[in-house]
């Protein structure tokens, strides 16, 4: 095997239950290969499994159609960047957030119906 990638989460906030999701996928020749969608779904199980979030979001480039189609698939929805969220304000790009709520993806966390 080789390292494709990074991926995790940041700005976890335990209280709140909430925090981004970040992937990155280094070489071009391993985009379109669905190592996104795996690292994601995986993030997305253990964020509301593992960690008890309550919220997940995460930030995309405009340009990146194939990425939003594939956060959409997963239940991400496009929602308005905090006034406060600076750090992706003044790209050089458009720059998306979405956000998956616990309730919207029981099934793609793996978690029953009462939510445990």
């Amino acid at each position: 095997s080789r390292h494709v990638g990074n991926a995790g989460f940041k700005h976890l906030d335990g209280d709140a239950r909430i925090a981004g999701l970040w992937i990155y996928i280094g070489s071009a020749s391993d985009h379109g290969r669905g190592l996104g969608r795996l690292a994601a779904q995986e993030l997305v199980r253990e964020g509301f499994g593992t960690l008890g979030l309550d919220r997940i979001y995460l930030h995309v480039a405009e340009f990146n159609r194939a990425a939003r189609k594939m956060y959409a698939h997963l239940g991400f929805v496009e929602v308005p960047l905090p006034d406060a969220e600076t750090e992706w304000k003044n790209r050089e790009c458009v720059v998306i957030r979405m956000e998956l709520k616990r309730a919207d993806a029981p099934s793609l966390a793996g978690l029953n119906e009462s939510g445990s």
